[in-house]
């Protein structure tokens, strides 16, 4: 049996001469977008933990790239915005 989950991309991006490494976070649902700093952690388990303070629960994830630089978290919410 499917479940019906609500997709959220993730990217990333590399530093600047003035910013640092950085996550993007898409929801296409909401239409909503941030960016977070890296700050040392790995891409999945910084939108993990931003999602988490969010109480957006991450159902399981995908990588759209072989690199992993993108993919995408499903999760069970669809009320739930990422602002």
């Amino acid at each position: 049996m499917l479940n019906h989950s609500r997709a959220i991309t993730i990217r990333f991006i590399g530093p600047t001469n003035y910013k640092p490494s950085r996550v993007a976070i898409y929801d296409p649902w909401h239409e909503q977008r941030v960016y977070l700093s890296l700050s040392g952690a790995d891409m999945l388990a910084t939108a993990r933990d931003y999602l988490k303070e969010r109480e957006i629960t991450i159902v399981s994830y995908g990588w759209t790239k072989s690199s992993t630089d993108e993919g995408v978290l499903l999760v069970d919410n669809f009320d739930k915005r990422i602002k």
